[in-house]
């Protein structure tokens, strides 16, 4: 399954750039917050049988899930998917957990096996306010 240029993305992110390529995930190393890094590899093996290790080494594919606040406002991230590398940084937790949830909307099945597409997104959540 071929992407289109418009990645289907929902909540479609604030600033999204396609890059050329793919970033292979044959198998993947994911390093970072704990917590979240066992919830995107059980959701990756789910999806596509995929055994990923946290923290390891020797794989296609690194995921470096982190929180830093200077990335925006309650549960905004940015996502880097270039280099044979995926980054995650997350505002605060929630916007790193986002964040994987955006990585795997992008992870899709291709000639060359489960792959991610190349790209830079940045994600302002909408803040929420009582009715």
């Amino acid at each position: 399954m071929a992407l289109p240029d418009s990645l289907p993305l929902v909540p479609y992110p604030v600033d999204v750039r396609r890059e050329e390529g793919v970033i292979p995930l044959a198998s993947a190393r994911i390093s970072g917050d704990a917590a979240v890094a066992g919830q995107l590899r059980d959701a990756l093996v789910t999806r596509t049988g995929i055994r990923s290790q946290i923290v390891g080494g020797g794989t296609d594919a690194e995921i470096a899930l982190s929180v830093d606040p200077a990335v925006g406002g309650p549960e905004a991230y940015l996502l880097d998917t270039r280099e044979d590398r995926v980054l995650i940084t997350g505002a605060d937790a929630a916007g790193l957990f986002y964040g994987t949830r955006t990585l795997l909307q992008l992870v899709h099945e291709s000639d060359a096996g489960w792959v991610v597409p190349a790209c830079a997104s940045r994600m302002l959540r909408a803040s929420r306010t009582a009715a």
